[in-house]
This record gives structure tokens, C-alpha cells and sequence, in this order.
């Protein structure tokens, strides 16, 4: 369709890629903010998608445009403009960072931190440095909460922490609650099949009813990842799918990937992009290469 000799860097093809075949841009959180050129989730307004302030995060704000400065990172310039309903509202790391908080924090909050360290020992496994993110290091994946709800451990610590104490009224009905909402989180942002009707009238349903009770069940402020389940609901409304578009198949390629930029491509460190480009033609060439076998 078009030669690569033209373009001056990969963001350069990828910006091409996203005005001709109108793709939808994909990463984590942090990713999605640097080719931005925004801050990170930490900023005042933190969210790619929206000018959402983080004094407002359960509330609703206009979608960001190219002459927005919001939160803008003036010491990066920005590397791809895209329009804001087509950045994938990361739902990986919607499920894993608000699981995360459910089982470790939460479910400690309500049930005794002994139980759910107890309880984590028939899921977790050991997590391999440089394979995934900082917080792979620290907390749960995938496949491990995964298995928690599986395993059905929420019940099996309800159990447990009613046989060492009695549970109270309110503490049975806060881990009826954080479960479901568990469940919920599973069955929806991990979806990979085309939304109906149904499917999204049920996730609207349990966004709602996660934002608005999320301070009172948990005991905790809202967060950034909260905010962006409004923007999970927005995206498969407006385009049937979420789950099918997640970052979850780039996660497999952490560890390729750190190794050829901090091993392979060291020599061009001081060519940042031109390190990037190569690292990401690698993996590339190594994706498509039993196809071309």
C-alpha cells in the first residue's frame, strides 16, 4: 500500500497506519500517555481518553483533542495523535489492577490479611523478573486471579474466616459484594467475543454499582483504572468489542522485547528511537515468521 522508505521513524508508519486503516491504538496506561506526550496516571488529569480531573475520577468529562493541554508532558513531544474513541481503554489492567485491589487489599480489609495470605498460597506462582511489568513483581496476574476465582477462593476464605471468628452482618454482605463484583470484572473486560445488547446492558449495570460503592465497600479512595471502566463501557458500546482488542497479547512479548532493547540493542542507545524500531522489526519479523515458513 504504501513504502517505509518515506517515513522517518516507526511512529511515523504508525501514525500512517492509524489515519489510513483507521487502527485503534493499544498498550498499557503508561504507554499510551508517553506516545501521547502526556503525564503519567499520576497527573492532575490523568486519563488519555478524557480531560477527567483526579479530584473528579467517578464523575464524567469532555473526550481530550489534539489542542488540549491537560496534563501535557512539555519535556516529551507527543508521537502519535489518534482520536480518543479509538485508544483501547485498557481492559487487562482494568481487571488486573482493580482484582488486584480486591483480593489483596480489600478481602484483607474485611477478612484478616493472614487468611488471604493463606488463601493465595493455592494460586500464586513465581513470577519471573523482566517477563511483565513492576507490578507482576508485587501482585497478582492474569492467570493467578484467574484461578482465585476459578477455585472459587472468595468462598473458601469466607469459610475459613468464619471458622476462626464470626463473620458480622456487614462484613458477609462486603465479600458477597467484592465477589460478585470479581466475577463481574472476569466475565466482562476479559470478554473476547462481539458485545450484544444484553452483554453490554449488564456491564453498564456493574460499572455502576462498582463506582458507586466502591469507597464505602473497600474503604478506599477512587483511582485512575475506576474512572476508566466508564471508558471500558464506552468503547464496547461503540464498537461491540473490548476484550477481542485488549493489550493482553502484547504482554507476551515483555520479555522478548526487554531483552533485545537492554541486550541486542544496547549500541544504540544513544538513538532511543532508532533502538525502538529495531526492537520492535525483531519481534515483528519473529511473529510472522512461521507464517512465511
Amino acid at each position: 500500500m504504501f513504502s517505509s522508505q518515506q517515513f522517518s521513524s516507526i511512529f511515523a508508519v504508525l501514525q500512517c497506519i492509524i489515519d489510513v486503516m483507521k487502527a485503534f491504538l493499544n498498550g498499557d496506561w503508561p504507554f499510551i500517555n508517553t506516545v501521547l506526550g502526556l503525564k503519567n496516571a499520576s497527573a492532575t488529569h490523568p486519563c488519555p481518553i478524557c480531560c477527567i480531573s483526579s479530584g473528579n475520577l467517578l464523575g464524567s468529562a469532555q473526550y481530550r483533542k489534539p489542542e488540549h493541554t491537560h496534563s501535557r508532558n512539555c519535556n516529551h513531544v507527543r508521537l502519535l495523535t489518534i482520536d480518543s474513541d479509538r485508544i483501547v481503554p485498557t481492559p487487562l489492567h482494568l481487571f488486573l489492577g482493580i482484582s488486584n485491589r480486591i483480593i489483596l487489599d480489600a478481602f484483607s480489609e474485611v477478612l484478616g490479611k493472614e487468611l488471604v495470605e493463606e488463601s493465595l498460597q493455592h494460586v500464586t506462582t513465581i513470577h519471573s523478573a523482566g517477563s511483565g511489568g513492576r507490578s507482576d513483581l508485587f501482585q497478582l496476574n492474569g492467570p493467578e486471579i484467574r484461578k482465585w476465582i476459578k477455585q472459587e477462593c472468595s468462598n473458601s476464605l469466607r469459610a475459613a474466616a468464619e471458622k476462626e471468628n464470626s463473620l458480622t452482618a456487614e462484613q458477609k454482605a462486603t465479600h458477597s459484594i467484592l465477589s460478585r463484583w470479581l466475577q463481574q470484572l472476569h466475565d466482562h473486560l476479559l470478554h473476547k467475543k462481539e458485545w450484544e445488547a444484553k452483554k453490554i446492558e449488564e456491564w453498564r449495570a456493574a460499572v455502576d454499582d462498582i463506582q458507586q460503592h466502591w469507597c464505602a465497600e473497600t474503604g478506599q479512595d477512587p483511582f485512575p483504572k475506576l474512572h476508566m471502566l466508564r471508558h471500558s463501557l464506552e468503547f464496547a458500546e461503540r464498537h461491540r468489542i473490548l476484550g477481542r482488542a485488549s493489550e493482553a497479547q502484547i504482554e507476551s512479548y515483555h520479555y522478548q522485547y526487554k531483552k533485545l532493547f537492554n541486550e541486542q540493542h544496547l549500541n544504540m542507545a544513544n538513538n532511543e528511537a532508532e533502538r525502538l524500531r529495531r526492537c520492535l522489526a525483531d519481534t515483528t519479523l519473529r511473529a510472522v515468521q512461521p507464517i512465511l515458513i
